[in-house]
């Protein structure tokens, strides 16, 4: 993959706004160097975690066009000088990169009061997208609940952006879901209730997820974070491997149809 998932140990970060709340403290950081603004959250005991499996699907879902939310790294390592520390040890860092041009002062933690900005809802988290499912029952379906049922990620949003009289939400990839018989299930009959013509933006997705590298990302990642991820990569293999089959399922269907057109 094109981006680098983790910082050099030479890296260094300073605190320069927080809020403390059940359980959490969350930071926005400067990088010393660069000058880009990122968001860290310290757990006092709250489940609250940016997972390896988390950094890794931000920079994938990044990469496959799918739009709304900021870039995870691990920072492992790196320098990162806050105010003050839990008492137990922290063991591993994740950072959140944020938008480029984003002012320190726009930042809210938690959710703005103001109206949602028009131009988050044109990603794809925010998106509604209607589809007609195998049983004829027709659902609306945000970006946010098919990035769970296609690739079993969660989009948090913990801060908000002010955009004058508008606020853009700031969201995170968390945790995956676990890929049990229900999960297949519910992944599986989406796939086939999708309509090649009406859901053009979310084949674009599913067209290029089915083209990644998987086991090559995969290597990649385990190999800057110095660990193994078996477990990620088994998954990512066979969500890939039913929307290949998927995808050439369609255009069979589709080239059949066209030959009794003609």
């Amino acid at each position: 993959m094109k981006k680098k998932f983790v910082f050099t140990d030479d890296s260094s970060f300073t605190h320069v706004k927080n809020k403390m709340h059940h359980g959490v403290t969350e930071h926005i950081l400067q990088e010393d160097t660069t000058k880009k603004l990122y968001h860290y959250v310290v757990s006092y005991g709250a489940p609250f975690k940016i997972s390896d499996s988390a950094i890794f699907m931000s920079q994938l879902l990044k990469e496959i066009g799918v739009t709304g939310f900021c870039t995870s790294y691990s920072a492992n390592n790196c320098r990162i000088l806050l105010p003050w520390y839990p008492s137990t040890k922290i063991d591993r860092q994740a950072i959140v990169e944020l938008p480029q041009n984003v002012k320190l002062e726009n930042i809210v933690f938690g959710k703005s009061e103001l109206p949602m900005s028009d131009r988050f809802k044109q990603t794809f988290l925010e998106k509604k997208y209607k589809i007609k499912l195998e049983d004829g029952k027709v659902c609306d379906y945000t970006g946010k609940e098919l990035l769970k049922i296609m690739f079993g990620c969660w989009a948090f949003n913990p801060v908000d952006f002010c955009e004058g009289d508008t606020a853009y939400p700031f969201y995170i990839i968390l945790d995956k879901i676990p890929l049990d018989k229900y999960y297949k299930k519910e992944f599986v009959n989406l796939l086939y209730s999708l309509d090649i013509n009406e859901h053009a933006e979310i084949y674009s997705i599913l067209n290029k997820f089915a083209k990644i590298d998987i086991k090559k990302a995969v290597k990649s990642f385990e190999k800057e974070i110095g660990k193994q991820t078996p477990e990620m990569c088994t998954e990512l293999l066979f969500r890939q491997a039913v929307v290949q089959g998927h995808l050439w399922s369609k255009k069979q269907t589709n080239n059949i149809q066209k030959d009794k057109d003609m």
